[in-house]
């Protein structure tokens, strides 16, 4: 039994010397690979103050180079130049309402205690909601103001228009 204690001491000083050892030998002052060599530094600083460095916000390169928050998977459009215009003539509400409206083709109405929801798409839209429409490549976001048994209206701006079911 005491062989064993005596054993089992000396393993275990033997065990925390080394680690001990271990430890100190990773301090910076006794490792010459700790500190790098100065034209290593000189590099290293040089590439920080590149990446550091101050550029104005309204940079045209910045800018064009990051993508839009709001569409990543789209280009950013150009700045208009004074006096260009667009190729695309405004559309008025009333006509763009009415294009939105074709587009949307709901499946019916529900009521949910006495609130009246229209079935679009597998969702539900309660008056109030808003439907987002593509109309030749323009968003169009469409509210629905109310819901009747047989009929629906849809509001784009100050615009009102009444759909019925068939």
């Amino acid at each position: 039994m005491n062989l064993w204690r005596s054993t089992s001491i000396l393993v275990i000083s033997l065990l925390i010397s080394a680690v001990v050892h271990g430890q100190e030998s990773r301090k910076a002052g006794d490792n010459p690979r700790a500190v790098l060599p100065h034209a290593r530094r000189a590099d290293v600083l040089k590439k920080a103050d590149e990446l550091l460095e101050i550029r104005p916000a309204g940079s045209e390169e910045l800018v064009t180079a990051l993508p839009d928050p709001f569409y990543p998977g789209s280009k950013r459009p150009k700045d208009k130049k004074p006096g260009e215009t667009d190729a695309k003539p405004e559309i008025p509400a009333d006509q763009l309402l009415a294009r939105a409206a074709e587009s949307i083709r709901p499946t019916g109405t529900m009521l949910i205690g006495t609130e009246p929801y229209l079935l679009l798409d597998g969702k539900r839209y309660k008056s109030g909601d808003i439907i987002s429409v593509t109309v030749d490549g323009l968003g169009v976001q469409v509210t629905v103001s109310s819901i009747q048994r047989n009929s629906y209206t849809l509001r784009l701006n100050d615009q009102e228009l009444r759909r019925d079911f068939k």
